[in-house]
């Protein structure tokens, strides 16, 4: 509610001031006319970290998807480390 996503902002502390004016201290964050997207539904996040001499650091997390009312339902992620 509070940011302009990408817009520029002269300093840290403008955006922090624009956050308490929206805070109105519920839990429920009403969503702007503007505001649209997509939900992404996950079932597999691939990462890794560069590192010298192509020595990776790489892991993967797999979950499972269920259809349930108009999304998914999604098992506990599993994690693995993965070779570079």
């Amino acid at each position: 509610m509070a940011s302009l996503q990408s817009q520029p902002i002269a300093t840290r502390a403008e955006l922090l001031t624009r956050v308490a004016e929206a805070d109105r201290g519920g839990d429920e964050v009403p969503r702007p006319a503007r505001w649209g997207g997509y939900r992404v539904w996950a079932e597999r996040v691939e990462l890794w970290v560069g590192q010298p001499a192509r020595v990776h650091d790489r892991a993967r997390w797999i979950r499972a998807l269920t259809p349930a009312g108009d999304g998914y339902a999604g098992s506990a992620w599993r994690a693995t480390r993965l070779m570079p």
